[in-house]
């Protein structure tokens, strides 16, 4: 199993390929083949080849690639394993092939020039390979019939790019990152992303059973194997005429097809779950002569002691048939620590895998370099209730006709009544008459008339519905159709849930650790032997067959286990993990019976991948791994990190050459918005830390202790406002923790608290503190605009932007109404005698509504008192977005929060209102331009007259200038 890329120059205006692009494409997949590295280059040719090699079969340097052919008119580059290439090597030598290496990859270049294109045909295996034929000038890629291998290309008219990753593709630097609408639709609709597209609107996958010619120009794919075409000709070969014929050739091709699977230079392990597909394999896999087997088996800390925990029903089969058992815990801190890793490794996005993550990574910590996977049990042996539900639902609402208007009138009509407890209900006699279209109700995972409320994108969705289709989609995986039910979905589950979710699943989360996953279940040789028997038994028997395929049956409470799926508690993570908090802006997200896929979803595309806004931090990147570590204290949420951010500045410029790491508590707010979500995609800092605000156990302490001690940071920049007590309590914990140096931890009297100004008598903001506290560092200009810079990205500013567009350029006041805190909250009705005041004088201006999700409503129906043009962003934005969008507005008002502090980081005057909750630490923005009105009483003491003057005094005296006209950032 390893990792392929080439570039071929086929234009002859084309330029010879850049090697050190080829490295970095390769170099980004060495996880894939950590056990070698080469390339292949003819400048004649003008192509270069890349391998990365993980060693499975011949160990020896002789089978490493690119492999040449001894007459040099071949070369390949192959990822995956070819079971059967003993067998063709043995046919290969009767016609006079010499071979020089013991690999399958040898077989390939021999059966290439024996065959040519056709060599495809011949392949039992997984496979993705690309060969470079001299003679003919030209370049095939081929992909195995199911997809198990990846394979995706690029083509600029001049000259085409392959690799076994996206991003590798992308690493090179000379690949475009335009994302692709249509697979960005797809991945809601899915769950993943349908091949051929991917997130980038330049980069495809080869579909499954495929080739691709490239020679002076690059043709289009040509399918060779289709899974329709082969289960519609299986259905037609004569079926067993009894049970006991049809159980005896079950049990031979499964364990011919598990004999197959075990052919390997290296030892195999096992996934062993609770279900009957893992626990069949090992008993196959004893019955096959293997005599030592390592299986592995995942155990959940939520899941302990129910139900869902699979390692009590392991540990019994794995007893039962004598193998070595290894049952791996998997705690929150763990996924909370592999997180960021496992969103660069999963490539494209998806909903799955991360199950395959763990168990993968808990193999290769036990040694093993390959394993066995159950995955494909369901599809073959109709283990899914798909196989039970969509048959039913068609011979049912098949007969009602294809009535469009009937379907879309019920859906208008139970959308209201189902939308919080199972909202495809309101799709079933629109959905619910074909095969196709139950299968989308029942695998898809937003459905067409909600997918509006996660891409708020009009053209952005328009586009790629149009370029997806998503019901042409998975009506042309029955092109031509099987004619039975379960022949019809074997095929809608192998070629659509299976291959673009879980094959890929499995490929990126095992080779993130240098592992080979190997589905004995997922062969088109036993596809095509079992299948007459499968369908013979009928619906709903094939999994007790499979329990009794091995010579000695499963355990019974194996079999009598109801299917629970392999689950993960991604749920509870959800809720919990402060960087995963983004879906809570969307209101049917938010909601309390919304399933945990859809949150998922929304996080991971939100999450930056394949051109989408980032919220988070960047990638990892190399250098910072292996640099000296800083880590900077500061609490609080978005308003406290943006009076930070001269400090943060400074920090960043002081400790330029360090991994710049931030220690903050999770926010108390339900809604409130992670610190990364301001900050992650500013290069300010590079990681961060989160501890319980409150509550916090001894437990608590020891996690983030071992976390400080784990980055190895030996300094400290204390970037906080606290009292006595609460810093000399910080200062020892953290000398505990491993620091040996704080910077801006003063003990003083006179340097910890805020300081009087003696010529005016006004108290010091939060942010001269904070830099005063920090003057070891060097002079911090709080008045210098530069150090309150959010460094927004291009996509950040045109995104917020973009959703101004409704206003037409029109000039606008900013407002935030509130409501988290309550000691915080004005109140509708002054909001509401604010407003009419207001109409009277600026009812020619827009108001445009900015706060988080649960705020939309209320905007909503205080926006309806407004005379002139209103915008609701409340949920729709990002922070830095939003910040993009408030530096066009003319003014804000509102009291202290989240956007107040934005507006006022991108220099916007503030009108705010403040009660005694805010008053002693001046938690309101820094600069002369702002006018807060105080009320010690509380903040729904002040009056809408006060405010008024505010607003009118701040824009009467506001120049009109031409750079605040128009919408355009500085």
């Amino acid at each position: 199993m390893c990792g392929i890329a080439g570039i071929y120059g086929y234009h002859p205006a084309a330029a010879m390929p850049d090697r050190t692009e080829l490295y970095r494409i390769r170099d980004y997949m060495a996880a894939r083949g950590p056990d070698g590295a080469g390339e292949w280059i003819s400048e004649v040719d003008r192509v270069v080849l890349g391998h990365r090699r993980l060693s499975i079969i011949d160990l020896s340097e002789r089978a490493a690639q690119p492999m040449q052919s001894a007459d040099g008119k071949v070369v390949i580059t192959f990822n995956g394993e070819i079971y059967n290439y003993r067998a063709l090597r043995s046919e290969l030598e009767k016609q006079g092939y010499v071979f020089r290496t013991q690999s399958d990859t040898e077989v390939l270049l021999h059966l290439y020039a024996a065959r040519g294109k056709d060599m495809v045909r011949y392949l039992r295996g997984m496979f993705a390979f690309a060969i470079w034929d001299r003679e003919r000038a030209g370049l095939l890629i081929a992909r195995d019939p199911y997809g198990i291998k990846p394979l995706y290309y690029t083509d600029d008219g001049h000259t085409f790019r392959f690799a076994s990753q996206v991003n590798a593709l992308l690493a090179g630097g000379k690949v475009s990152r335009d994302a692709d609408p249509g697979g960005w639709v797809g991945f809601y609709h899915f769950g993943s992303v349908p091949e051929p597209f991917t997130t980038y609107r330049h980069i495809r996958a080869l579909p499954a059973g495929s080739t691709l010619w490239v020679d002076r120009s690059a043709g289009e794919p040509v399918s060779y194997a289709r899974l329709s075409e082969i289960i519609r000709e299986v259905e037609r070969e004569p079926r067993p005429s009894s049970r006991g014929e049809s159980i005896e050739i079950i049990r031979a091709e499964l364990l011919d097809s598990v004999r197959h699977h075990m052919v390997s230079d290296v030892p195999v392990g096992l996934f062993l779950s609770a279900g009957i597909d893992s626990g069949s394999l090992l008993g196959l896999m004893r019955d096959t002569g293997q005599s030592e087997i390592q299986a592995v088996t995942l155990s959940y800390d939520e899941y302990r002691g129910t139900e869902a925990d699979e390692a009590p029903l392991a540990a019994t089969c794995a007893q039962q048939y004598g193998c070595k058992h290894t049952v791996r815990i998997v705690t929150e801190a763990e996924f909370r620590e592999d997180l960021p890793r496992i969103m660069d490794a999963m490539d494209q996005p998806t909903i799955d895998g991360i199950n395959t993550w763990f168990v993968s990574k808990a193999a290769r910590e036990l040694g093993l370099k390959a394993a066995i996977s159950g995955l494909g049990g369901d599809e073959l042996f109709g283990g899914y209730r798909s196989f039970r539900d969509i048959p039913r639902l068609v011979s049912v609402l098949g007969k009602i006709g294809s009535s469009d208007n009937l379907g879309n009138t019920f859906r208008h009509l139970m959308e209201p009544l189902v939308s919080r407890t199972n909202p495809k209900l309101a799709g079933i006699l629109k959905y619910g008459r074909t095969f196709p279209d139950a299968y989308f109700l029942l695998r898809g995972l937003f459905m067409p008339w909600e997918i509006r409320r996660v891409i708020h994108d009009d053209e952005f969705l328009r586009e790629g519905i149009q370029r997806l289709d998503p019901l042409k989609y998975v009506r042309t995986a029955l092109e031509p159709a099987p004619r039975g039910g379960f022949a019809k979905v074997v095929c809608l589950e192998s070629s659509l849930y299976m291959r673009n979710q879980l094959l890929r699943d499995t490929d990126w989360a095992s080779m993130a650790h240098s592992l080979e996953v190997r589905v004995p279940y997922v062969d088109v040789n036993l596809l095509r032997n079992i299948l007459p028997a499968v369908l013979a038994l009928g619906n709903g028997v094939g999994k007790q067959i499979l329990a009794a395929a091995p010579s000695i049956s499963l355990p019974s409470e194996i079999i009598s286990r109801l299917k629970t799926g392999f689950g993960t508690p991604v749920d509870l993570w959800l809720q919990k993990d402060s960087r995963l908090q983004g879906w809570r802006r969307v209101r049917m997200l938010a909601a309390r019976h919304c399933a945990w896929a859809r949150r998922w979803a929304y996080q991971l595309a939100t999450s930056g991948r394949g051109g989408m806004p980032r919220i988070g931090l960047p990638p990892h990147v190399d250098h910072i791994s292996s640099a000296p570590t800083v880590i900077i204290f500061r609490i609080g949420s978005i308003g406290d990190t943006v009076c930070a951010l001269p400090c943060f500045h400074q920090i960043a410029n002081k400790f330029a050459n360090f991994n710049r790491v931030i220690l903050t508590d999770i926010p108390t707010a339900k809604k409130g918005a992670p610190v990364e979500s301001l900050i992650g995609n500013s290069g300010l800092i590079h990681d961060i830390l989160y501890f319980p605000a409150t509550n916090r156990t001894i437990a608590d302490l020891l996690e983030i202790r071992r976390q400080i001690r784990k980055t190895k940071a030996k300094i400290l920049v204390y970037v906080a406002d606290r009292s006595l007590f609460s810093t000399v309590r910080d200062i020892i914990f953290f000398y505990l923790s491993g620091i040996r140096k704080i910077v801006g931890a003063p003990l003083a009297k006179n340097k910890r608290f805020a300081q009087i100004d003696p010529a005016t008598g006004l108290l010091e903001y939060e942010t001269e503190r904070l830099a005063r506290c920090l003057s070891s560092l060097g002079k911090i200009d709080v008045g210098s605009r530069a150090h309150w810079d959010l460094r927004l990205t291009p996509k950040e500013i045109a995104d917020g932007l973009k959703a101004l567009r409704p206003l037409e350029k029109r000039r606008f006041i900013a407002i935030n109404l509130g409501g988290k805190v309550v000691s915080k909250d004005w109140g509708d009705s002054k909001w509401t005698t604010l407003l009419q005041l207001m109409s009277t004088r600026y009812e020619h201006m827009g108001l445009v509504f900015f706060g988080s999700a649960d705020e939309w409503d209320r905007c909503e129906r205080i926006a309806a008192l407004w005379k002139g043009p209103t915008l609701n962003l409340c949920g729709e934005l990002t922070p830095r977005e939003s910040s993009a969008a408030l530096k066009q507005a003319i003014l804000f008002v509102g009291h202290d929060s989240g956007p107040m502090h934005l507006a006022a980081a991108v220099d916007v005057p503030c009108v705010c209102m403040f009660g005694n909750y805010n008053t002693p630490k001046r938690w309101h923005p820094y600069g002369a331009r702002h006018r807060i009105i105080h009320n010690m009483s509380g903040v729904k003491e002040i009056s809408p007259d006060e405010i008024f003057v505010a607003i009118r005094g701040a824009l009467d005296l506001m120049q009109e200038s031409a750079t605040r006209s128009h919408m355009v950032l500085a």
